[in-house]
């Protein structure tokens, strides 16, 4: 489609604008300053509008944009002409850095007292940093910008205000602002800052390690595979965004303390559901309460340092997507793409203006324009024999539907249906104008994590038992009225239906069948067939053969998993210990790794309230189905009849909210009382001691001391009479710190209580706060320790399981935003 299709399809023209710099090479200063265009609704490159070269910065720049301001002001007024017809231009948005958007608005860079683009908020200078603790400054406006209201933000007048709005026109990029900034900050963090939360050698390399093992399981939806911690200093936006959303999930897991794993889930989670195109129109709003809450607690947990402007503006990006849909749409990242092609067209760094414009100009010889979201065709390739597979049809090995590809294999193999089930792909087949996509079924589904919400909501799940041997039962024929138990191998299945009833082929030769079931090996059509029921799937040949053992005993009523009724009682469950199951987990991965030496981490919040029940999660993981062909999923793993359906876990902050929040108060009462009554104890034990030191005192002065020792030490006689004076002042004091012990457990059990009605609005974390008075004794402290350790806790504590999940191996993350 050329360019005049494209405008007879919209009727306009629509651009985005970036600007930035590029040096040429490492050995000279030279650096170019391209401007961009970009025409949305395609998928088109970039265009080059108008390039500079320099060794420094541009100094002028109403020089800079002079051009183009002129250029801009005459689309926007005449419009473009193609073909005798005017179409109306738009200039949508600029797509800038803040070193750039600082360039050309004129205003302060990202270190200055009013560098927020969004807010007025005023920075304070903290550590070497200048950071931006305030999250509820009131917001600028294009005509406050205009005005120039705030002085510490503007350096001068821009001429863009002539084309465009300084406020409502300027994106905060994701590429910069959370990619390269807000996620590298929490890289050096773990690996530079010190503190409890950095990771120390042994657990950087357990994550390169993983982080190379799973290179070989990368689906080729990314454009880089993973590399391992030590360059993280070097990664690329791309790889940044893959670590944040996917591979940190299970990296992270086990070498970051809970609490820091758990403050990263909520920048990831609320960075998913801004990526999302689907989720983003459903959970803005609570992004925004996900990522406040994390902004929060980076400043109580890493100290007021880390919030500088990136992390600062974080707080404004949910409001950007609410404007201008997923991160997706206003990202640098095709910009920054096409600044790469710029440094290819050089051959050298003599006159590379010239060589630019001469490539630009063979490469701009009838460009065609790729609409977005076209129609999504498909195609089939590789095509093989397979001697394994009973459906008869042509086989291939890839099938590709528009961006999304699906091979046998590791890394694209795994994929989800619209009804919710996921599969493993194992072959496609066409037979006539239909595919089968033939593929193992995973029968057990949980949520990865529950904070700060289900993980199913998002799309990502922890899936297991993906099974290859099964129990089967032979029926009876006319020559053998018996009924037999067997194993055997699930691909040795020929035709099933939806009753697990169907037929097997079977080894002539019975004594070799063990040792085929045990190889899988492959199926020969000169076996014979026999009519059959399949009773369960299983992992293992271990687990299936005794399994087959219990089925043999108990017939239909054996169900190896559940331990159900049978009987009189129940029929013991015996752990094989060379069996893997899936139930199981080692308790090294069960939670994530605990503090170490005793180091106190804050604890994190609670998460705001879903905004909609929990019902209605399962309709928001799949994907819009539009232009997409309709394929047929067959499955040679089916569920048994005695197999237990597992569903996704939702587990929301709002279900049962006043049952929870009536046993927080009640475990915070009970620390309360529990805190007085050792306070009290503690106050009788003092007086207790302080009476029977006095006694003490007392009845040694009584005693019949000798006579000649005082008169030949008059120093120790004194000492004698100065110790009987302190012990007799310290007894006058017994009841006035008894009396004082008594009034401070009262205070402190004031403010250690809570009432009921601190917990009417439970969508921000609670605060405490200590009011500070003059002459406060160190018991007062104490007290405040006491107090603040005795109720906190018991709000964690209580909340533990709900926001903690069992983590066992074979993990799979599951994505909309890429699919």
């Amino acid at each position: 489609m050329l360019l005049d299709e494209y405008l007879e399809k919209y009727g306009n023209i629509i651009i985005d604008v970036n600007m930035d710099g590029l040096p040429i090479a490492k050995s000279v200063r030279l650096k170019f300053w391209p401007q961009l265009g970009r025409l949305i609704h395609t998928d088109n490159d970039p265009f080059l509008i108008c390039l500079y070269v320099g060794e420094w910065d541009p100094i002028d720049v109403h020089s800079y944009l002079h051009n183009f301001v002129t250029e801009v002001e005459y689309l926007l007024e005449h419009g473009y002409m193609c073909n005798g017809v005017r179409y109306p231009f738009i200039l949508r948005n600029f797509v800038l850095d803040a070193p750039a958007r600082s360039l050309v608005k004129c205003c302060v860079g990202h270190n200055g007292y009013g560098a927020c683009e969004k807010c007025t908020v005023v920075g304070e200078y903290i550590d070497d940093r200048m950071t931006f603790l305030d999250l509820d400054a009131p917001l600028r406006t294009d005509e406050s910008f205009r005005n120039q209201d705030d002085q510490l933000h503007h350096t001068g007048v821009t001429i863009l205000l002539r084309i465009a709005n300084m406020v409502s026109q300027f994106r905060l990029d994701s590429f910069h602002l959370v990619w390269h900034g807000g996620f590298r900050r929490l890289l050096s963090a773990w690996m530079e800052w010190n503190g409890p939360w950095k990771l120390s050698r042994n657990d950087k390399t357990r994550a390169s390690n993983l982080l190379i093992f799973l290179a070989a399981f990368c689906p080729s939806d990314f454009n880089r595979p993973p590399r391992a911690l030590d360059y993280w200093k070097m990664y690329k936006g791309t790889e940044e965004r893959r670590l944040c959303l996917y591979d940190g999930l299970l990296v992270f897991k086990d070498i970051l303390q809970e609490d820091v794993y758990k403050h990263y889930l909520l920048f990831q989670a609320a960075m998913y559901i801004l990526c999302s195109p689907v989720l983003v129109n459903l959970m803005c709003d609570y992004a925004h309460e996900l990522l406040l809450i994390f902004i929060r607690h980076s400043a109580v947990l890493y100290g007021n340092k880390f919030v500088v402007y990136n992390i600062h503006s974080l707080c404004h990006l949910s409001q950007e997507c609410k404007d201008h849909g997923s991160l997706d749409n206003f990202s640098a990242f095709v910009f920054e793409n096409f600044l790469k092609s710029l440094k290819s067209c050089l051959k050298s760094c003599y006159k590379p203006l010239h060589q630019v414009a001469y490539r630009e100009l063979e490469r701009t010889r009838k460009i065609p324009v790729k609409l977005s979201g076209g129609r999504k065709t498909l195609s089939l390739s590789q095509m093989y024999i397979n001697a394994d597979e009973q459906i008869n049809g042509s086989h291939f090995r890839c099938l590709s539907i528009g961006n999304v590809k699906l091979k046998i294999g590791h890394k694209d193999s795994c994929f989800r249906t619209s009804e919710g089930n996921i599969y493993v792909l194992i072959n496609i087949v066409r037979r006539g104008n239909s595919v089968l996509i033939i593929g193992n079924k995973f029968h057990q589904v949980e949520d990865y994590y529950t904070y700060p919400l289900a993980s199913s909501i998002l799309g990502i799940l922890k899936v297991s038992n993906l099974d290859d041997f099964i129990v089967v039962k032979f029926l009876p024929t006319p020559d053998d009225d018996n009924v037999y138990y067997e194993v055997a191998v699930a691909k040795w299945l020929v035709e099933i239906d939806e009753k697990m009833m169907g037929k097997l082929l079977w080894p002539n030769n019975n004594a070799a069948v063990s040792k085929l079931v045990r190889v899988e090996a492959r199926a020969d059509e000169t076996w014979q067939r026999f009519d059959v029921e399949v009773q369960r799937y299983y992992a293992t040949y271990i687990a299936a053969r005794n399994a087959a053992k219990g089925f043999e005993k108990f017939a239909s009523a054996y169900e190896s998993d559940s331990g159900c009724q049978m009987g009189r009682g129940k029929r013991k469950k015996h752990i094989n210990r060379f069996s893997s199951s899936d139930d199981s987990s080692d308790s090294d991965t069960k939670t994530c790794k605990q503090s170490k030496s005793g180091s106190k981490i804050p604890a994190t919040p609670l998460p705001p309230p879903l905004p909609f029940p929990s019902s209605l999660t399962k309709s928001f993981n799949v994907a819009s189905k539009e232009n997409i062909p309709t394929l047929t999923v067959v499955s040679n793993k089916k569920q048994g009849k005695t197999a237990t359906a597992s569903h996704p876990v939702s587990v929301t902050a709002t279900s049962n909210q006043h049952k929870l929040l009536h046993k927080i108060v009640n475990l915070r009462q009970q620390a309360a009382d529990k805190a007085q009554q050792r306070k009290k104890a503690m106050s009788l034990e003092n007086i207790r001691k302080l009476a029977v030191r006095k006694k003490a005192v007392d009845s040694t002065l009584r005693s019949e001391l000798p006579m000649k020792a005082f008169e030949t030490d008059g120093s120790c006689k004194s000492k004698l009479q100065s110790s009987i004076v302190s012990y007799s002042s310290s007894s006058s004091h017994i009841s006035e710190m008894a009396t004082d012990i008594r009034s401070h457990s009262s205070r402190s059990l004031c403010r250690s209580t809570p009432s009921t009605s601190d917990y009417t609005h439970q969508t921000q974390p609670r605060e405490f706060e200590f009011v500070a008075t003059e002459n406060r004794s160190e018991t007062d402290a104490e007290s405040d320790e006491l107090s603040l350790a005795s109720s906190q806790p018991a709000l964690t504590s209580k909340l533990q399981p709900v926001l903690t999940s069992k983590v066992t191996t074979g993990i799979i993350i599951f994505s909309n935003y890429y699919y």
